[in-house]
């Protein structure tokens, strides 16, 4: 018959998160649609926050010349570190009708989704940058469960064009040619920034 003869115990696998990927991982410009990939062994639902940080390294000072995100998943909110003090700005649920974003980047928010199928959790945001982060930053990703984290991991690069320089430029007078005692004359100037940059328009006779 059967008969006791001990015991053994079976230890459950110790859940393993990783950064996956992102996409795309390189390239340049203002504006690009990230696909943000991270993974958890027991479950993408094990996952608890997100983060993803565009920083030329891993020095965390009062957000400056950075944009550091990060998603808290139960709830779909999404962060954005402030650029000027040590603090977050309001969070935004996914999807919500609006833009998060201070001087260096913004998201917009409406056209932002995570999606988890089995292990796998994407998160797909459309982010602006301004021309004042200007220059190479890393990709940087962290995944967690609240008890154990993938640590902070170089995931690609992403290139921000600097702010060009305005150009001014004197266009036409109208009429340019002639003579007389009166006449009324158009005077065009032209500012690559904006009509509006422009502080002064001198003319000389």
């Amino acid at each position: 018959g059967w008969q006791t003869r001990g015991s053994w115990t079976v230890q459950s696998a110790a859940p393993e998160i990783t950064t996956v990927s992102v996409t795309p991982s390189s390239g340049s410009g203002l504006q690009q649609t990230f696909a943000f990939r991270y993974s958890d062994s027991t479950g993408a639902t094990d996952l608890t926050q997100v983060w993803l940080w565009f920083n030329t390294g891993l020095t965390f000072s009062h957000g400056a010349n950075s944009c550091l995100v990060y998603l808290v998943r139960p709830s779909n909110t999404l962060y954005l570190y402030s650029d000027v003090s040590e603090s977050w700005l309001s969070p935004v649920t996914l999807g919500t009708s609006a833009t998060l974003g201070h001087s260096l980047c913004s998201i917009n928010v409406a056209s932002s989704s995570v999606t988890l199928s089995g292990t796998d959790l994407v998160l797909s945001l459309p982010v602006t940058f301004a021309g004042q982060l200007s220059g190479q930053k890393n990709i940087y990703m962290y995944g967690t469960n609240g008890t154990i984290n993938s640590g902070w991991q170089t995931m690609g690069t992403w290139t921000v064009p600097g702010v060009p320089s305005p150009v001014v430029s004197v266009v036409s007078v109208t009429p340019s040619s002639g003579n007389g005692l009166q006449q009324t004359f158009t005077f065009q100037y032209s500012d690559s920034s904006g009509a509006t940059d422009l502080t002064q328009a001198w003319l000389w006779f």
